[in-house]
């Protein structure tokens, strides 16, 4: 029974020690990353919290585990693209989904017809929105990556 308390008691002063570096899930199903950030599903968008401060609303988790990796390091920068860019994105998809029930609601094979054609600019807009989103992702990702082990850092000749 001893050694089973201090376990525990040693497993909670270390928990302590790397709540700064954690990024987990609680048993609310909310992610909290580092300690300050709380990222809560709110219907299909996703709210970052930080220090209880609302900072934001993304479209996955993907993005706003991404915003708090960039705003813990630093890359304000790339934590105002993530923002900005998911946020051209709802707006290209929403509209792209308009659009769309209107032509299937139509029932003019011409009108169905113009309006696909003017949607293709919308369309190519939509994948060069995302192709930009996954760059700030992986940058993200390098940047949470050299937080922990510092491999990605290069050595010099000496």
């Amino acid at each position: 029974m001893n050694r089973d308390r201090a376990l525990e008691r040693w497993i909670s002063s270390e928990i302590k020690n790397v709540r700064p570096l954690l990024i987990w899930r609680n048993d609310a199903g909310e992610y909290e990353a580092f300690g300050h950030y709380r990222i809560v599903q709110e219907q299909q968008r996703f709210r970052v919290y930080k220090r209880g401060h609302d900072r934001g609303a993304f479209s996955s988790t993907r993005l706003a585990l991404s915003w708090c990796i960039a705003d813990h390091n630093r890359k304000h920068e790339l934590s105002r693209d993530l923002a900005t860019l998911d946020h051209e994105l709802q707006l290209v998809n929403n509209d792209l989904t308009v659009r769309v029930g209107m032509a299937d609601r139509s029932r003019r094979p011409q009108f169905k017809e113009d309006v696909f054609t003017k949607l293709q600019g919308r369309i190519i807009r939509k994948k060069e929105l995302e192709h930009r989103l996954d760059k700030c992702v992986d940058l993200a990702k390098y940047w949470q990556q050299r937080g922990f082990t510092y491999e990605t850092a290069r050595t010099s000749r000496n």
